[in-house]
């Protein structure tokens, strides 16, 4: 390039900055607004959701100049419980200034049985206008509102705390329960339907336990009774409920209602630790889990094995005489409730290394095989049931 062009390119430019420098300066001056997403999510497990909330407060606690809001689309009674307990766990467990906090009710998620989450990272006094406008209409929903797996384990109290209620992890609450209630308050003519599945080694009645547990909770949400329906839905892989909504006139989920089939092979109830039988509550919570079983499947048996451990407990808690404790369930079965007494039948082992005694409840339809203890420590299984070691 020839030096005479060079110097006048130079020449110009400098006299252009020169008379726009006061704008250059000015733009300069203004601070950069730093708005951003930080994330989304729906239904998670504890864990997931409190690694999610860590690293948010990880990006607060580095950036003390960016406010938190929390932007939640939930049915309203969730809404604000998520709310609550996310800023709760932001505030006293991370410390994250209360100030620095602001959540936002966006109304229904369009999943109504699972919440949705936003967490963001913007200015102080940022004016905050990102709420996306979900089309949601509860009188227009019907069909099935949410399926999940569900537990038939004999309630067992204990005297220690999980560690999970010892922290103070936030709670989604249950809102596909909160959805199934907004939504039958909103079609008053709509019926809703509990319907319960036996999982493949559920103990029998499983479906109906499960059912039943669902309508006690839907129950607290303020719903009448008489608009709920408790169903045997069929056989699945896992004890399962699933939540249906039917407008007046509409098919049921379940035409024909169709009745449980009794077991085909040994299924176990639970194996149930001597510690644990020794507070009258668990005894008495599994003694009638059996009993209802037994009253309700007249082809069924009953099978306790007791497995002895080879030294005492190391524990404050009293644990229960294993072996008074299955003869005087025997005797309350046949004497008070009238099982016939061929339908109780009371077996012996060793318990595996390390294992404290324990008590392990079966029920077995006639015909069948009864449950090997010799699958657990096959040279110290007592040969005669009758026989105490």
């Amino acid at each position: 390039m020839p030096r005479t062009i060079l110097t006048t390119g130079i020449a110009i430019l400098a006299a252009v900055l020169s008379v726009h420098a006061p704008a250059f300066a000015q733009e300069t001056a203004q601070p950069m607004v730093c708005f951003r997403a930080f994330d989304e999510y729906g239904q998670l497990r504890h864990c997931d959701h409190l690694a999610r909330l860590d690293n948010y407060a990880i990006q607060l606690m580095n950036q003390p100049e960016f406010s938190g809001y929390i932007v939640v689309y939930a049915p309203p009674s969730a809404n604000k419980q998520i709310r609550d307990s996310i800023t709760d766990y932001l505030v006293n467990t991370r410390g994250i200034t209360a100030k620095r906090l602001k959540t936002i009710d966006a109304g229904y998620n369009t999943e109504l049985a699972e919440p949705r989450i936003q967490l963001f990272l913007a200015p102080k006094d940022f004016k905050f206008d990102f709420i996306e406008k979900l089309d949601v209409n509860l009188q227009d929903f019907k069909g099935m509102l949410d399926a999940y797996q569900h537990g038939d384990d004999v309630a067992i109290s204990s005297n220690t705390v999980s560690d999970e209620e010892e922290s103070d992890v936030p709670s989604f609450g249950n809102v596909a329960f909160a959805a199934f209630d907004e939504i039958l308050k909103a079609q008053k003519n709509a019926t809703g339907y509990i319907l319960g599945f036996n999982g493949a080694d559920a103990a029998p009645g499983a479906w109906q336990r499960v059912g039943q547990l669902t309508f006690e909770a839907l129950k607290e949400f303020g719903l009448e009774p008489g608009r709920l329906k408790i169903a045997y839905g069929g056989q699945s892989k896992e004890t399962q409920v699933q939540l249906w909504i039917m407008p007046k006139g509409e098919t049921p989920p379940i035409k024909d209602a169709a009745s449980e089939p009794p077991p085909a092979t040994a299924v176990q109830i639970g194996d149930f630790d001597a510690v644990d039988l020794g507070n009258s509550k668990n005894e008495s919570a599994v003694f009638n889990r059996l009993l209802t079983i037994l009253r309700e499947n007249s082809r069924l048996r009953a099978c306790l094995i007791v497995r002895m451990e080879a030294e005492a407990p190391d524990d404050t808690e009293e644990p229960a005489d294993a072996f008074k404790l299955v003869d005087k369930w025997k005797n309350d079965l046949t004497s008070k409730h009238q099982i016939v007494p061929d339908r109780v039948v009371l077996l012996y082992s060793k318990a595996e290394e390390g294992r404290r005694a324990s008590v392990e409840v079966w029920v077995v339809p006639r015909g069948q095989p009864l449950p090997n203890p010799e699958d657990e420590q096959p040279s110290n299984v007592i040969k005669d049931t009758q026989r105490r070691p």
